[in-house]
């Protein structure tokens, strides 16, 4: 059964315009100017067709009625939806919307914000999915779905070409998972942190709400904490959003600031692995544990790597997805140019864990089953050694390590007696070719996992770590 909404277009094109804060810089900055400016001309600024804190219905909006999710959310006759809309109109003026460099625009909060209270509706184009399609909203940019209780998305808001603030939100992770958690929620337990204090970093301070108005279902936002002048207001996009982007999403200090992606990283491992029924999305979020439900399709064959092989990625979608993730890298059988374009063909396997710092699984000639349980191993524990390689020609594994060309006799004079002190005596050094580029390489030929760990606590002082900065663990600059 369809629900059929009125169109209220002409309506919507015909709103007094509202006066939106915005700022030249970043709230926290020095001279950072505020000014007004008329949300009709922000919208034609910025391509949208008008500003609205409504939603936008057409003559042909017509979604699937759904009286359980209805009947199960809160119910607002005209006098509470009046008196949550005054409030709303108060908060939303304590908000301006502010550059954030390559990240492009951000809300931030101008005045403090209680905890508790309504800030601002999610407005925009009312859209059906119809049964069966597969893509959820939260696959479009500007894109909020509404599901049913069986999580299929039914209808979605669309701000792409109406909207307020609200489209403009970034995301970030909440500080910590709830028991109760949102299917496919992310927090700060999703990472591990370097150089940064996790307190500094930016977390959700919004949570998403839904109300029944006259039979309209409306998501809007609350502040889930205090949010004080200058900082950045957000929410958590969840999983489903960054698995379409096929990217590991920004954080942000609660400035505003981007904070350097060599500070984190995510806890989880990511794979590609081709199935029977076809590759298994990159998500860099998913746990490797979670991708064997489909293991007996799994056929050895057809694992491979993403990263580098001619005619499978191109150098420039490799940059984009994959630098500075996580993900395991695993060699195809039938060809493996990365070492030495003389030799591109092998019979073995190989398992990278991008960024380790000890070889969790010796790459030898190995059985499908085998493969899958190193995977599986990986999965539970993540270290932090360069990268682990079988070496063909010496039937050993190679920890190899790309170093900068111009400075290699200095760099590899420091690594070899950092190694020498680890207990690690036998290492080679020469050019290896990648792709179309040759770079010098130090391999280390030492399959103990032992001394592995102890280079890993040998190689901490300074200047150890400076060098290892110059490192990029076999990723295509």
């Amino acid at each position: 059964m369809y629900k059929k909404f009125e169109s209220n277009l002409s309506q919507i094109l015909s709103e007094e315009p509202q006066k939106i804060n915005i700022t030249n810089k970043l709230p926290n900055q020095p001279d950072c100017e505020i000014r007004q400016v008329n949300s009709d001309v922000l919208a034609k600024e910025i391509g949208m067709k008008a500003w609205t804190d409504s939603l936008v219905f057409t003559k042909d909006t017509q979604v699937l009625a759904h009286p359980e999710i209805e009947n199960a959310v809160p119910r607002y006759d005209d006098a509470a939806m009046s008196k949550l809309m005054s409030t709303i109109n108060s908060n939303s003026k304590k908000l301006c919307l502010s550059p954030m460099g390559a990240t492009g625009l951000g809300v931030f909060a101008l005045e403090v914000i209680e905890s508790g209270e309504p800030v601002i509706i999610y407005a925009g184009s009312m859209k059906p999915i119809a049964p069966g399609n597969n893509v959820p909203a939260s696959k479009n940019e500007y894109g909020l779905d509404f599901d049913d209780f069986e999580g299929k998305s039914y209808a979605m808001i669309q701000a792409k070409n109406y909207g307020n603030l609200s489209r403009f939100m970034q995301h970030a992770p909440r500080k910590t998972t709830p028991s109760h958690a949102d299917h496919g929620c992310i927090s700060l337990d999703d990472y591990h942190f370097f150089d940064i204090d996790r307190n500094t970093i930016a977390v959700a301070n919004l949570e998403l709400q839904m109300l029944n108005h006259r039979g309209q279902l409306i998501y809007y936002f609350i502040a889930k904490e205090r949010i004080l002048p200058g900082h950045i207001v957000v929410w958590d996009y969840n999983i489903h959003y960054w698995r379409t982007k096929e990217a590991p999403p920004e954080l942000f200090t609660k400035h505003g600031e981007i904070i350097d992606r060599k500070s984190y990283r995510p806890r989880a491992f990511s794979v590609r692995i081709s199935f029977d029924n076809g590759d298994k999305p990159i998500d860099l979020f998913t746990k490797a544990s979670s991708m064997y439900f489909d293991s007996e399709n799994l056929q050895a064959l057809k694992i491979q790597t993403p990263y580098g092989h001619r005619g499978y990625v191109s150098a420039a979608e490799i940059k984009a997805k994959f630098d500075n993730s996580p993900l395991l890298f695993i060699w195809r059988k039938s060809y493996n140019s990365w070492i030495e374009e003389s030799r591109p063909f092998s019979q073995d396997f190989c398992l990278i864990p991008q960024d380790s710092t000890q070889p969790f699984f010796k790459p030898s000639r190995s059985s499908k089953k085998e493969i899958l349980e190193a995977l599986k191993q990986l999965a539970k524990e993540y270290g932090i050694p360069k990268t682990a390689q079988y070496d063909a020609r010496q039937n050993n594994s190679v920890a190899m390590i790309m170093m900068d060309n111009d400075n290699y006799k200095t760099e590899l004079a420091a690594l070899k007696a950092g190694l020498n002190d680890a207990g690690i005596k036998k290492a080679a050094a020469g050019y290896a070719t990648f792709g179309k580029e040759r770079k010098f390489c130090l391999y280390i030929y030492e399959p103990s996992t032992l001394l592995f760990n102890k280079l890993t606590h040998k190689l901490q002082d300074e200047q150890a770590n400076t060098l290892q900065q110059k490192f990029h663990d076999l990723s295509i600059k």
